[in-house]
């Protein structure tokens, strides 16, 4: 650290001196004047109080024992000189001071109108008036000047907000009583010379009654909580009744958990930390405490009888307190009234303190409902803060003698010009029954119908059903209203109205799909124009609504309670993470999927199809893409519409080519490019000048892979406009889809099942369905299928027994009895099988570098020149597994022998999982099942990487003989390594030197890291040691430092091999060789026979060897070859059963050199 100099020397000295003088002789010129005699005089006033006000009081009312009720703010500026403010006074109309438990006013520094810890009350009362101070003059209460009095500098704004506390006794009877607080002309006393703006006055406010309270001090009661977490560990989720438990390491300053009294509910929980307590929402798996889950919760108030009741409102306190960004760490109130869930609000701030929350249930009176508050992370990250704590709820509103209410109007935005049914809901939410109720349709003010409810009782609700014949086309207020009973002056609820067009066009509803398009400003602005002006770019008109969606979960009941013509999925990685919360899950693509399929549209816009949100990938089948891993890119400006698609509606009135405004797209990750080997039944109607962006059609779907609804000019908007009109999903009457799955390898008369799937996908139930199996195209077994009805499928297997060697072309091929299918393109599948008498070991690279980076890896190489590093035939699919959504069912119908895991490469990412190099808990669980049903697994480099991917090394570093607890970190520059025992000869080593060298040093070793709480880590990489296994062997360590390893694990049920280097990157001969080796260790699912033995007598040769301890041995095959490297293991030279020990060579002389015999047992 540099020391600071003193350049200056003693030039500061004569400067001082003079500015000190100074300073004397202006302080004695104003000492002259203050005194006259022995009398201290005030400076005389100056300068202008500008007083800008605001009225706060809820529109909703009140009720006796609401605290901290808000009725006014000040914003005070000090005009052309400073001004000391000493007192304000404010008047309390229309209750008495026995209801007021304290007026006071806080000193609201921040401008937010909302009390916080970093500002202070001025005084509080109980009179009324009351003045602020009670006593005294005005004085700062915080900061470097507490104490001192206030100033309002010059042209500078200091704000106050009033406040009341009604908390008096509730037995004492208010309700016919109003509110209202003023500050009067002449009630802020200053220095000013002049006051402007006075008065300022709330608006007048009712005093309500009380229908629900709870202060949360006398138990559950009748309120209910559910939840879970990803992790199992807290099944009904976090809510709980809290009392007493603020002492936590991170309450600095200490926060109340609780608003009143002792006991809020909260949404988090205290737990011990490394002998030190914690609070917050943070949930981990069980055998986990360091990796965290995904965690939500409901908390259900009991039944509240709101059915009569006007004005009705709610306050709760709560203190929330989450991950500032949107999208996560969701707080929502929602409202049941026995016909369903309704969002209520959505809470983002968090704060440090606790905040009334008022909310208007006007829309719901006449009911009985319940309130629901829902916390959910929606992701495992950031869940470090302290959660939601709600307390002090109350429910209350206005009991009128007569109030008759019309509380729903269902009627469309857009209707046809047939007549249209138009039903409201009536309520009476008084204190008398009413009679003869006259209840009118109108239609711009003019009645059009009318109906007459004879008998409506206290609390009771009704619906009536109007009839409607619009005129013409145009636009009409349509309203129902209730014509005033006797006596009844609550006026306002007597009616609900809405615009109505009427078009003898086609109106499309849009509902966006929780989404980067429900989230981010661009979008939002692009919905709000093409709702405002859609009539610029068409005939028909639509409307995009995109909040009733953005929720979770989307259920089918969610998406048909709105009806939308068209769902959108708008990006979800735009940037290197997702908007948070935006992936959808399994149900709610099912949710999704279920109801494109009964007809309507679907569209997908820009990276909707993202690694980082990979789940998403369920719905690629319904625009006619392949499912693969998808990431971002940026591209060139113009997008080029195909000569095949320019009459396409969707393309109307769109320049061609026409240029796109934000350059981020979506595309394959293998090469980011989009070509037909892209595509899965679509249609390439638009591709960019680099191929880098493209429009796909499929079956009425659209996938437009760039941003059109980012920032978009008038051609993507004509787009966008076009799309959502024409976009309805095809299903035809009549339509049956075909999958099947068959080994890709079979021996010479061994029996061949082939499994297929027939599913109905048409609307109409099928009588009769054909299910051909061919070879080659010849038919050679046909099965029928009676009564497949809608939406049902029916499972088919044939059996096929080859009897000569080659390749053949298998299909299943599927036609509906008597009836024209009318898409035949799903009704046949096909498939190559190979008939040989040397099966490869097959092995399968699941989803990770290996697959994205498949032409930098060593496999082409390896499935062409095998037989260069030994006897056994491998075949390396890397394509098959290169997807998201692993499932154990789709690994057991590849026949794998072996899965491969390439490395993480997470070392050179800072989010490997957003690279697409992450399993989720489900496909981890589906390759350990695997596994262990006898299969092999090989994994490289960073696969375990604890700080990137943990809970891979929890799940699947026990499969190879490693202790879940075990933390891994990644180093680079270990390239030189040892075989560990030599003499063992393990095969793992064939044609390896017993020291050797990879060419990529990056590797994963063992590590300690520090945690300083949850998401606070520090980490040290550590050799790898003895107690790290867990059934585990080394056979190779790296040297000098033993950072970099193979492990290999035989539990007797299955082989699996752990090299901790990259061995496939930049791979050199050792690197292939190990890979090869350790695949054919691993697929070799059975142990090989040992201590084979040749013995010649004469002309006679017999070879002797010990069985394969392996209980699934069905028998030997014994090659013979003229040299070492000769053998042809398509050409077997004789089988034997197991049990065999001894076989002699019945042509010991005949086809070989007698000189040289090379014999090679298999099992």
């Amino acid at each position: 650290m540099s020391s600071w100099e003193n350049s200056c020397g003693q030039r500061f000295s004569r400067s001082i001196s003079f500015l000190t003088a100074m300073a004397m002789i202006v302080s004695g010129i104003v000492a002259l004047f203050p005194y006259e005699g022995s009398v201290v005089k005030a400076p005389p006033p100056a300068g202008t109080l500008k007083v800008t006000w605001e009225n706060l009081a809820p529109d909703t009312n009140t009720f006796q024992g609401d605290v901290n009720l808000t009725m006014l703010w000040l914003a005070l500026e000090a005009q052309n000189a400073d001004i000391t403010l000493e007192s304000i006074q404010v008047d309390v109309y229309g209750l008495p001071p026995e209801g007021i438990n304290r007026t006071f006013a806080w000193d609201d520094r921040n401008y937010d109108k909302n009390m916080s810890y970093a500002e202070c009350v001025i005084g509080e009362d109980t009179s009324a008036p009351y003045v602020l101070p009670p006593l005294g003059q005005m004085r700062e209460c915080t900061g470097p000047d507490a104490g001192h009095l206030v100033v309002i500098e010059r042209n500078r704004t200091r704000y106050f907000t009033i406040y009341l506390d009604l908390d008096f006794d509730p037995d004492q009877r208010f309700t016919d009583k109003d509110l209202r607080v003023c500050v009067d002309e002449g009630y802020i006393t200053s220095s000013a010379s002049n006051v402007v703006g006075l008065p300022a006055c709330s608006r007048t406010i009712e005093i309500n009654t009380r229908f629900f309270y709870d202060d949360m001090e006398h138990g559950q009661g009748d309120w209910t909580f559910a939840g879970g977490d990803d992790g199992g560990v807290f099944p009904d989720g976090l809510w709980h009744l809290s009392q007493g438990e603020e002492d936590c390491i991170n309450n600095v300053p200490r926060r109340l958990f609780f608003h009143s009294r002792n006991t809020s509910w909260w949404y988090g929980h205290r737990f011990e930390w490394f002998g030190d307590w914690v609070c917050n929402y943070y949930t981990n798996r069980s055998e986990a405490p360091l990796q965290p889950t995904k965690n939500w919760g409901e908390l259900r108030t009991p039944w509240i009888d709101a059915r009569k009741g006007t004005s009705l409102a709610m306050t709760v306190w709560h203190f929330l307190a989450r991950e500032p960004y949107s999208g996560v760490d969701l707080a929502r109130v929602f409202l049941s009234d026995g016909e369903g869930w309704h969002l209520i609000t959505s809470e983002w701030n968090t704060d440090d303190h606790w905040r009334k929350l008022i909310l208007n249930l006007s829309e719901y009176a006449g009911k009985q409902v319940q309130l629901e508050f829902r916390f959910d992370t929606m992701d495992e990250k950031g869940n470090l803060f302290f959660g939601w704590f709600i307390d002090d709820l109350s429910v209350y509103g206005e009991v009128m003698e007569h109030d008759i209410a019309v509380t729903e109007l269902n009627l469309l935005s857009y209707v046809s010009l047939d007549p249209q049914n138009v039903t409201a809901r009536v309520s009476n939410i008084a204190a008398r029954d009413e009679y003869d109720i006259e209840i009118n349709l109108t239609q711009d003010g003019v009645v059009v119908d009318q109906k007459i409810i004879p008998y409506l009782a206290s609390e009771d609700t009704t619906k009536v059903t109007f009839t409607w014949v619009p005129p013409g086309e145009g636009v009409y207020e349509m309203c129902v209203e209730s014509t005033p009973v006797q006596g009844e002056t609550v006026l306002w609820n007597n009616y609900q109205c809405k615009s109505v067009n009427a078009t003898s066009r086609t109106f499309t509803k849009v509902a966006i799909l929780r989404s980067y398009g429900t989230q981010a400003q661009g979008p939002k602005v692009t919905w709000d124009y093409l709702n405002a002006h859609w009539d610029r770019y068409g005939l028909d008109p639509i409307t995009i609504d995109y909040m009733s969606l953005d929720i979770h979960p989307i259920t089918y009941e969610a998406i048909k309670g709105i009806r939308p013509d068209v769902l959108v999925l708008s990006g979800s990685g735009y940037y290197y993470t997702e908007p948070i919360g935006s992936e959808l899950d399994i149900p709610e693509m099912e949710a999704i999927e279920e109801w494109v399929k009964e007809g309507n549209g679907f569209v997908t816009i820009g990276t909707a199809f993202h690694t980082n949100v990979s789940n998403n990938n369920e719905l690629v089948d319904l625009v006619g893409i392949v499912d693969q891993p998808y990431y971002h890119n940026d591209n060139s400006s113009f997008i080029q519409i195909d000569g095949t698609c320019t009459g396409h509606p969707i393309f109307a009135n769109v320049s061609n080519p026409f240029e796109k405004s934000f350059n981020r797209s979506m595309a394959s990750m293998n090469d980011f490019l989009w070509d037909s080997g892209d595509l899965d039944g679509g249609e390439m109607c638009a591709l960019s000048t680099d191929a880098n962006a493209a429009i796909v059609l499929y079956k009425g779907a659209v996938m437009i892979s760039f941003a059109a609804d980012m920032m978009p000019n008038d051609d993507e908007r004509q787009l966008l406009y076009n799309t959502f009109v024409w976009s309805r999903f095809e299903i035809f009457d009549y339509d049956v889809r075909v999958s099947a799955n068959a080994p890709r390898f079979v021996r010479p008369f061994d029996s061949v099942s082939v499994d297929s799937i027939v599913k109905n996908v048409g609307r109409k139930d099928l009588s009769a369905v054909q299910v051909d199996f061919r070879v080659d195209g010849s038919v050679v077994d046909t099965r029928d299928i009676i009564d497949l009805l809608r939406a049902e499928q029916a499972y088919e297997n044939f059996t096929w027994v080859p009897s000569l060697l080659g390749t053949y072309q298998i299909c299943v091929f599927a036609d509906i009895v008597g009836i024209a299918d009318e898409n035949p393109s799903n009704n046949e599948v096909c498939m190559p099988i190979e008939v040989t008498n040397d099966i490869p070991i097959q092995v399968y690279v699941l989803d990770s570098w290996g697959t994205d980076f498949s032409g930098e890896a060593p496999w082409d190489y390896l499935n062409e020149n095998w037989i260069n590093h030994g006897s056994a035939r491998i075949y390396i699919n890397y394509t098959r597994f290169n997807k998201e959504r692993i499932s154990y069912q789709e690994l057991v119908d590849s026949y794998a022998d072996v899965l491969l895991i390439s490395s993480s490469r997470s070392g050179n990412m800072g989010d490997p999982a957003a690279g697409g190099y992450h399993f989720a808990d489900y496909e981890l669980n589906a390759i350990a099942r695997y596994v262990r049903g006898g299969h092999g697994l090989v994994a490289t480099g960073l696969t375990l990487d604890s700080e990137k991917l943990r809970e891979h090394g929890q799940v699947l570093g026990p499969l190879f003989g490693l202790k879940a607890k075990n933390l891994y970190y990644y180093l680079t520059g270990i390239n030189d390594l040892r075989v560990i025992n030599p003499s063992e000869n393990h095969p793992l080593f064939n044609n390896i030197e017993m020291s050797y060298n990879t060419a990529d040093g990056m590797t994963l070793t063992t590590a300690t890291m520090i945690s300083w709480g949850p998401g606070a880590e520090e980490w040290y990489p550590e050799d790898w040691r003895t107690e790290h296994l867990a059934g585990g062997e080394y056979k190779a360590m790296s040297h000098p430092t033993e950072n970099a390893t193979v492990i290999t694990h035989n539990p007797g049920g299955y082989k699996s091999v752990y090299i901790t280097n990259f061995v496939e990157k930049n791979s050199n001969a050792n690197d292939k060789q190990l890979l090869y080796n350790a695949m054919v260790w691993g697929g070799t699912g059975i142990d090989p026979p040992t201590d084979l033995c040749i013995y010649k007598s004469g002309n006679t040769l017999r070879l002797e060897w010990t069985e394969s301890a392996s209980a699934r041995v069905k028998g030997y095959r014994i090659y013979r070859a003229a040299s070492v490297s000769g053998f042809d293991f398509s050409d077997t030279y004789d089988e034997v059963l197991a049990g065999t020990t001894q076989w002699i060579d019945p042509q010991p002389l005949v086809g070989i050199d007698p000189n040289d015999y090379f014999y090679l047992v298999r099992a």
